[in-house]
């Protein structure tokens, strides 16, 4: 069988990136991290486990052109370098993604037959690596590849409002206003729209009206109905306000945005290229460009269009961070924000573009990183409001707190995210956009009668609304009602829609709420198997197992892990994680735990994780997941006191500083000092020790298996009385515990 050869690193960091997730998976050996950074001396070496597990092993990446070879005295001069290392390496592999070479491979025969030699080396080239991640099912190897988490690799959901509110900016600064009008447009940009709104309607004119006046009142029209979040009918407007006045460079720029109001954006586009190379040059027909734009490839031709307007015009800016983001270059869009942070710092925009770039940023940040960034977001997200809601702009104000609502699901605050939800749903002109993520909200957390209070705004001429609909009302409507419901899912699952693979997920639960298995059976069809391999094994496991068929269950898991999962949602993975964990098949369930949690937040998904780890004895992984709860300050003391015990078997110094600093912030401090006292016993660090019996855990606070982290400082330090009087109370304590008497008799 071919192994699959998947796309190589564009650069240095992301090869790094896909080494360090290979060999701490093909290892076994989460505990591996970078070594140093660049630009330091690194002994040849970029990856290293700081645990120095035998056999101690490093790694050397050399991102090279795939066209290339490595030099065999490059070879030689990294290995030379990591035999002088103080780490002590023992078996040395060189990664790359250069062409494969015979004089490679005999540089390191070469080096391996030295008879004073300190390290084994090994050279793996990428399609080696390639295969090393197959081997590790398809599953892992995508994950490894393509690194972000399944969670991560989702952004913040981008609607139109988003960036046509800053698209206008560009179009607000190319008027001359005048008269009536300068009046009409002041109040829109200064977001009194019902005055606006008012002051139109009483514009009367003599007819014929002239085509100058009809193109002022309806362009005007257009731009009231954008700011309230009227997007359709802005967009018709925008065309009728270009029909009446074609040869003006404002109304092809008007033409341009109406047509991607209305969803045309293809068309817009190459209007927008058409005018810009006819001439119509302006930051208004740049940002349309921009804003149209299906793929990074596209802004990226036309580099050249709005460079001139980079450091000068807060619309062009924003508009890219909304892009880049969109497309997955965060660099480039916190790149694109400094410069709209500059030129003004003070636009509701910039503040909801900063949000934005935290929020998304926040998805991928190391774990000592995230709660600061989130909690930026939410201040980004807070002044944006706050500008918004000065001046009533109701298409910017529901994305600002529908996003808000997003970080603090993530940060654990559901009361403040069901009110931003709530809020956003109110200050919107267009309910239903927001109507549809509130129910989303409530249907997650199970709280289906607050879903239904939105049941009536939903749009249920589109399938999003309809599958939220029966979703809330399956869970709320009395048993007659529920076959008619389930016909309307399975309807559903059978269209071409964005919500026919999770209507088909909710088809089969359905079907084994009532114990119909060959219903739900019927519901996973071959054609279905076809376009959604992965998709159709989870839910044949997933009605194997009801079935109490545990083989098949096992069998259709296996190969639902055989097949890609890079267009799986998060609900899928779960599913399969937990009919895994359920077949009893941890190691199977283990990967798919590890795509869904996010790295330092403590949630259900990361609980079952760490149990999932505790039970395979996985120290490695566990200490990772530990030290990032930690780092992020999302520790909570089961976490905190499973690391303790981590690190007093593997890294006895790292655990002595770390338990002083939980004994400053955990609840419970008195533990934590007796495993201080232990590992300063351990490290001979007899001054630091605390032995006041007063500040020590009293015996009921221990389990007997417990007691030496108080009784063996005791003992070596020849306080022995106190040593027996804790072991009698704990004794007392648990009487009915063998090791507890135990323990008091070894004492005496």
């Amino acid at each position: 069988m071919m192994t699959m050869r998947y796309p190589q690193p564009k650069n240095d960091d992301e090869f790094e990136d896909v080494c360090l997730r290979l060999y701490r998976k093909l290892w076994k050996n989460e505990s591996l991290v970078r070594y140093g950074k660049r630009g330091e001396g690194q002994d040849g070496i970029d990856i290293f486990d700081p645990i120095r597990t035998r056999p101690i092993r490093a790694v050397q990446c050399k991102h090279i052109e795939p066209h290339k070879t490595i030099r065999p005295t490059a070879i030689r001069d990294e290995v030379l370098a990591v035999e002088q290392s103080p780490l002590g390496i023992e078996r040395y592999i060189i990664a790359t993604t250069a062409k494969r070479s015979r004089h490679a491979h005999n540089a390191v025969a070469k080096l391996n037959d030295r008879d004073d030699k300190k390290v084994v080396v090994e050279i793996h080239f990428w399609d080696d690596i390639c295969g090393y991640a197959a081997g590790l099912g398809r599953f892992v190897a995508e994950s490894i590849i393509y690194g972000e988490n399944i969670l991560a690799s989702s952004p913040p959901p981008f609607l139109v409002t988003a960036t046509t509110t800053a698209v206008e900016v560009a179009t607000i600064r190319s008027d001359g206003p005048t008269d009536r009008f300068a009046l009409i447009e002041s109040l829109i940009n200064e977001g009194k729209l019902d005055i606006a709104r008012h002051e139109l309607e009483q514009l009367n004119f003599i007819e014929p009206v002239p085509a100058e006046i009809q193109y002022k009142r309806l362009r005007l029209w257009a731009k009231a109905e954008l700011e309230i979040g009227e997007f359709e009918k802005a967009g018709r407007l925008f065309l009728d306000a270009f029909a009446t006045a074609p040869e003006i460079d404002q109304a092809k720029q008007n033409r341009v945005l109406g047509l991607g109001l209305l969803g045309r954006r293809a068309e817009a586009f190459d209007l927008a290229q058409q005018y810009l190379s006819e001439g119509v040059v302006s930051a208004a027909m740049t940002v349309h460009l921009i804003d149209n734009a299906s793929s990074a490839d596209q802004i990226d031709q036309n580099t050249s269009v709005f460079s001139p307007y980079l450091e000068t015009d807060e619309s062009i800016n924003t508009a890219l961070v909304h892009k880049y983001l969109q497309y997955g270059d965060r660099e480039r869009a916190k790149q694109a924000l400094e410069r709209a942070q500059r030129i003004s710092p003070n636009s509701r925009y910039v503040q909801f573009a900063a949000g934005l770039v935290s929020h998304n940023t926040a998805l991928i940040a190391a774990p000592h990183e995230l709660t600061a960034m989130l909690q930026r977001a939410i201040e980004y997200y807070d002044r944006a409001e706050q500008l918004a809601g000065d001046v009533s702009f109701t298409a910017l104000l529901p994305e600002v707190l529908v996003n808000r609502a997003k970080v603090k699901v993530i940060t654990g605050d559901a009361e403040g995210a069901e009110a931003d939800y709530r809020a956003a749903v109110s200050a919107s002109s267009q309910p239903a956009l927001y109507a549809a993520a509130a129910v989303r909200f409530f249907v997650a957390r199970l709280e289906f009668a607050k879903a239904a209070e939105y049941l009536d705004l939903l749009d249920r001429s589109i399938s999003g609304g309809q599958f939220l609909t029966l979703v809330t009302r399956y869970n709320l409507d009395s048993e007659p009602d529920r076959p008619a419901l389930r016909r309307g899912m399975a309807e559903l699952a059978a269209q071409k829609c964005a919500e026919a693979v999770e209507s088909r997920f909710y088809c089969v639960q359905w079907a084994l709420d009532v114990d119909d298995c060959n219903a739900a059976m019927a519901l996973v069809p071959k054609s279905f198997a076809k376009s959604h391999g992965f998709q159709a094994h989870v839910l044949r496991a997933w009605i194997a197992w009801r079935s109490e068929d545990r083989e098949r269950a096992h069998a259709e898991s296996k190969l639902a892990l055989a097949e890609s999962a890079r267009s799986a949602q998060p609900n899928e993975m779960h599913l399969l994680a937990r009919i895994l964990l359920g077949l009893g098949d941890d190691e199977a369930a283990l990967p798919l735990l590890e795509q869904l949690v996010r790295p330092g937040v403590l949630d259900d998904d990361m609980k079952l994780l760490l149990n999932c780890a505790v039970r395979m004895e996985r120290h490695d992984l566990l200490l990772r997941l530990c030290r990032e709860l930690r780092e992020s300050g999302q520790a909570d003391e089961n976490s905190r006191k499973l690391e303790m015990q981590l690190l007093y078997q593997y890294l006895p110094e790292e655990g002595f500083r770390i338990a002083g600093e939980y004994l400053k912030t955990s609840d419970r401090p008195s533990y934590f000092l007796a495993v201080r006292n232990s590992l300063a016993l351990r490290l001979g660090k007899y001054e630091e020790m605390n032995l006041d019996p007063a500040a020590l855990p009293k015996p009921e606070d221990l389990s007997p298996s417990e007691s030496n982290l108080v009784t063996y400082p005791y003992a070596r330090m020849e306080m022995h009385d106190e040593a027996l009087r804790f072991l009698y109370a704990q004794r007392r304590h648990y009487f009915d515990v063998l090791h507890a008497h135990g323990a008091y008799i070894l004492a005496f």
